[in-house]
């Protein structure tokens, strides 16, 4: 069966062989959600990156109930658990330098991919895929990327049967409360998964190690809004500081 993904891109005017997903998110921590969204362009992709999100600033810290926060390479270990169980083979894992998932998405295209197709993963929860509306402009005139419009390649957000989505905010209110936890992981993982992943989340640094001086500050998702459709910028340029600064630019007030 064909799916809608495969039907855009035989229906494109211009695309490559090989198409390449992109999945970005800080993870504090994965979730069965995350894992869903994973899984479904992992069958629509020649190959799915996950690029794990690194924000240093003291207000991005997310504390767990126990007092620990969960860093990026811990978000990893919990990935690659996730990947094997799975059998997700083509999907990679990567931390990103990035504070901002949408800016790792553009800065990973730009400093890494050529001559292939390329979707932005992201979920329609909240209206999200929003915040890619203008990405189409941005590559339109780059001959080697054809990105799939965002909005038409976001995925449904992910419930379970009882028609719950488990947060990465109910993982770590409840990380006091290990069969809570357990109960909120996904189902395929077995026992030992289960404690595996219990371990690597319990054994984060305890949040007064993160200094508040430190001056590289996350964007905060929520206030992103897509920009007046109506801005022209001229994008064919390589210095990264003002590279940032535009992608940045298309994705915020």
């Amino acid at each position: 069966m064909q799916t809608y993904i495969k039907y855009l891109l035989e229906s494109a005017e211009e695309s490559f062989k090989k198409t390449i997903a992109l999945v970005a998110g800080s993870y504090k921590p994965v979730t069965p959600g995350h894992l869903y969204m994973v899984q479904y362009y992992a069958e629509q992709a020649d190959e799915v990156i996950v690029l794990i999100s690194a924000p240093k600033s003291a207000k991005s810290v997310r504390k767990t109930a126990i007092g620990t926060i969960i860093t990026p390479e811990m978000s990893k270990q919990i990935w690659e658990i996730y990947l094997k169980k799975y059998g997700l083979k083509n999907v990679k894992i990567e931390v990103s330098s990035e504070a901002s998932p949408i800016t790792a998405m553009f800065k990973y295209v730009d400093d890494n991919l050529k001559d292939v197709n390329v979707i932005f993963g992201v979920s329609k929860k909240g209206g999200d895929e929003a915040r890619f509306k203008s990405a189409m402009r941005y590559y339109e005139d780059n001959e080697h990327i054809n990105l799939l419009d965002p909005i038409e390649t976001a995925v449904e957000p992910f419930k379970d049967p009882s028609g719950k989505a488990v947060s990465a905010t109910d993982i770590r209110d409840n990380l006091d409360k290990p069969d809570e936890v357990k109960a909120m992981l996904p189902d395929k993982l077995s026992d030992a998964d289960k404690e595996k992943v219990l371990k690597i989340l319990t054994s984060g640094p305890k949040v007064e190690s993160i200094s508040e001086d430190d001056e590289e500050q996350e964007v905060d998702e929520d206030s992103i809004e897509p920009v007046d459709e109506t801005e022209c910028i001229h994008l064919n340029i390589n210095d990264d500081v003002l590279k940032t600064a535009i992608i940045r630019a298309y994705n915020t007030n």
